[in-house]
């Protein structure tokens, strides 16, 4: 039987460790617009794969030379790219540049740490990406739910 990957992106800050059981089921994708700041996995840095790029500017790209592996041509929004910034507000650009860059790798999870601008509007944001959304601290136990059921699809 094939082991199934569910494409997970991991926004700033998305602590995955009650997902340990699971690891070997997710393949973890995120773009580091916010510098160092890196998921948390077992208190040590850790690197999942790149995600695709979304409207990146040179002072939000914290690849190096090495990890880039995109074009400036690539650099640029989805083609709902518009309706995300729309339900997001455009002042909350890391935001958007993250759940952008989740659909152009065809995520099917998005982790994130939010409390607010993302959760808050997780209804209207799911129905335009295609993928879930979850805060893995605060709603673990929906999260592992929803991998066990996407296993067995």
């Amino acid at each position: 039987m094939e082991n199934k990957k569910i494409i997970t992106y991991l926004d700033s800050g998305a602590n995955i460790n009650c997902l340990k059981k699971h690891w070997k089921n997710l393949e973890f994708i995120r773009y580091p617009y916010d510098g160092d700041n890196r998921p948390k996995r077992e208190n040590k840095k850790w690197e999942p794969l790149v995600a695709k790029p979304s409207c990146v500017k040179w002072k939000d790209d914290h690849l190096s030379w090495e990890e880039d592996c995109s074009t400036w041509a690539e650099c640029t929004g989805s083609k709902i790219y518009p309706e995300i910034c729309s339900v997001v507000g455009f002042q909350k650009e890391k935001d958007i540049l993250h759940l952008d860059s989740a659909y152009k790798s065809k995520a099917q999870i998005f982790l994130t740490s939010d409390k607010g601008d993302i959760i808050s509007k997780r209804n209207q944001l799911e129905k335009i990406c295609v993928f879930k959304i979850f805060n893995p601290v605060k709603e673990c136990v929906e999260l592992i739910s929803y991998i066990n059921f996407y296993l067995t699809k």
